[in-house]
């Protein structure tokens, strides 16, 4: 695949997938072999538009037709319009919660959803030991591999994530 090539050769290639892409049976897995292959990744609930940028030089914009069934894609050279677009998916990608290979069809333990559920209401790591009797170590370590399995690198990330992926 050219996007494999692409990456090997050092290209980066960063995009932003529907929510729900890890529970669709062809996109899910294929999502997850391009995380795996170095693609940056990251999931948005309701993404606006497709859009692909490439090279600060071009755009495509597919957009639901409006008289007839299927989509438009619109393409858009460097321009006014481009530096919009080109800003909006920025702001889009720090919306988007980082996903990552191991997320994909992954279920986790009782210990890590109670450690998640304490998590994701504010609570600390040591609260987080003291009503699980757990020695914070523990779950220092756990709520370590939590947030690198979510793809998350803050413990509200990995709140968001986990909900998404019916974990809470």
């Amino acid at each position: 695949m050219l996007q494999r090539e692409r990456m090997a050769a050092g290209v980066v290639y960063r995009t932003i997938y529907h929510g729900s892409a890890f529970d669709d049976p062809v996109a899910g897995p294929n999502m997850a072999r391009m995380i795996e292959a170095g693609e940056q990744a990251r999931t948005l609930d309701d993404p606006p538009m497709k859009l692909a940028i490439g090279d600060s030089d071009l755009a495509v914009v597919t957009l639901a037709a409006d008289d007839h069934p299927g989509v438009v894609s619109l393409l858009i050279r460097p321009s006014g319009l481009f530096r919009a677009l080109s800003n909006v998916f920025e702001s889009l990608w720090r919306l988007a919660v980082p996903a990552s290979a191991a997320g994909a069809g992954t279920q986790i333990d009782a210990r890590d959803r109670q450690i998640l559920t304490l998590m994701a209401s504010g609570a600390t790591d040591d609260v987080i030991a003291r009503r699980l009797g757990l020695g914070r170590r523990t779950v220092v370590r756990r709520v370590s591999v939590l947030l690198a399995g979510l793809g998350a690198t803050t413990r509200f990330q990995a709140g968001v994530q986990a909900a998404r992926r019916g974990w809470l």
